[in-house]
């Protein structure tokens, strides 16, 4: 977004409303000029008007400078306090300093902080909606004391700097967060990587993640059965965790026992058996699948079907008297048929379990503001929050005899389109028209 490191320090001699009015940011002061930046809308003879030195300007987008302007206290008060780390660190001022970072990283609804080092400044990005935003460039000299006191919050080796290590940590004043964070080893030094997870369980619902009338009516109906094998599949960072979870709050409160395999177990749920994956003592997906079923479950929540024994192990339970629901890593409904045949799933144990695929990718829905430059809320970008489109294929009596009888993809699709599929491109253009997402959105989910 920005070469520059940015000296806030300058901007507390102006007001911030005359920043936003001429939209002009400074950036650099020395004796003899004051640098800028500035876009082809910014009033500079108006900004002149409250300094005595020579103005130089730096031409970037509107958006760019009205984001930085944004916050800019917290901005200022940041970048006073990485200076003074690098002069005389201390525990409590790093502490105050990685605390006000997370703590606007969890106002903006950041799923993710990366702290990455570049070849002389530390960089600061939060993923909001799924996208990476720059929002802080500091000295790189006051990154070794964050990184030790990140890895002391998580009880990881401060000394360790050339292995990955992964650990977690919690924020007393923020307790509905938990937080995972890693740290993998660069040429420039140490990459750091915090995922905010919301405790709250209760915000998943099934009805508001974004599926269309239709779409939400057959998956309702698919989860109320009581065997059989029900799949949501998507790329990395589609919502297929949201999904489940969703499912799983709408089935919690039956009287069904309920377990879940999970890589980790994201959210803690009540009433709920919830596995997580120990990889350092051997509990794996395949350990626990060939034990699950003397638990004696209704429904089963397995993480991911990743090969050919742990598809074995869903197909057997789902034959047996269980719902089971899992995840896959393909690109749309029908191909996902084609992917279980790969993992050498017989055909017609595959056309009489499975009920019900979801496929689905994440778009992120037009700001209320309207304004190409966006605004506070949606950080400037013109887009806030996400929703999902999607397509849900039913696996029918017609569906499943074409499984059976070796019919290709295309004869599958055809199929589909006559019992009244709708992909995801149409369900994507129709929250175009209602002006919930835009067509760009669209295109760039469907190349994921």
């Amino acid at each position: 977004m920005k070469k520059e490191l940015i000296n806030y320090d300058i901007s507390k001699q102006f007001d911030t409303h005359i920043l936003k009015e001429t939209i002009v940011l400074p950036v650099y002061q020395n004796e003899l000029f004051i640098t800028c930046f500035v876009c082809e809308n910014s009033n500079i003879e108006e900004f002149k008007k409250y300094v005595k030195i020579t103005v130089k300007t730096i031409v970037t987008k509107q958006e760019i400078i009205l984001f930085e302007i944004d916050n800019l206290a917290l901005k200022r008060e940041l970048f006073i306090l990485s200076k003074q780390l690098i002069v005389s660190s201390s525990e409590r001022n790093t502490r105050f300093f990685i605390y006000q970072i997370i703590n606007l990283a969890v106002s903006k609804n950041a799923s993710d902080i990366h702290i990455e080092t570049m070849s002389e400044v530390l960089s600061v990005k939060f993923r909001i909606d799924g996208v990476l935003i720059e929002f802080f460039r500091f000295d790189i000299a006051i990154f070794s004391l964050v990184s030790s006191l990140l890895k002391l919050f998580a009880n990881l080796d401060i000394t360790q700097r050339r292995l990955p290590q992964n650990g977690r940590f919690v924020v007393n004043e923020l307790s509905n967060y938990d937080f995972r964070i890693s740290f993998m080893p660069t040429i420039n030094g140490e990459s750091i990587v915090i995922r905010i997870l919301e405790k709250d369980f209760d915000r998943f619902y099934l009805d508001k993640i974004g599926f269309s009338d239709s779409s939400l009516s057959l998956i309702k109906e698919k989860i109320t059965m009581t065997q059989g094998l029900i799949l949501v599949t998507g790329p990395t960072g589609s919502g297929k965790t949201t999904t489940l979870y969703s499912i799983i709050k709408e089935l919690k409160d039956t009287n069904k026992k309920i377990i879940t395999v999970e890589d980790p177990v994201e959210y803690k749920i009540d009433n709920i058996t919830q596995i997580s994956l120990n990889r350092e003592i051997g509990l794996v997906y395949t350990e626990i699948l060939k034990n699950i079923l003397r638990q004696d479950p209704d429904i089963l929540l397995i993480g991911e079907i990743r090969d050919t024994e742990s598809l074995q192990s869903a197909v057997s339970a789902a034959m047996t008297g269980h719902l089971v629901f899992a995840t896959l890593h393909t690109n749309d409904a029908v191909s996902t048929i084609f992917r279980l045949l790969d993992l050498q799933g017989e055909r017609f144990l595959i056309a009489s379990v499975l009920k019900c695929i979801i496929a689905q990718r994440l778009v992120r829905k037009r700001c209320e503001c309207g304004e190409d430059t966006g605004c506070t809320e949606c950080n400037y970008t013109g887009y806030q929050s996400r929703t999902i489109i999607s397509e849900v294929l039913n696996i029918d009596e017609n569906l499943a005899s074409l499984i059976t009888s070796n019919a290709t993809l295309l004869e599958m699709k055809q199929q589909a389109l006559l019992s009244g599929f709708v992909g995801m491109y149409e369900d994507g253009m129709q929250k175009v028209q209602r002006g919930i997402t835009t067509k760009e959105e669209i295109f760039v989910a469907l190349k994921s």
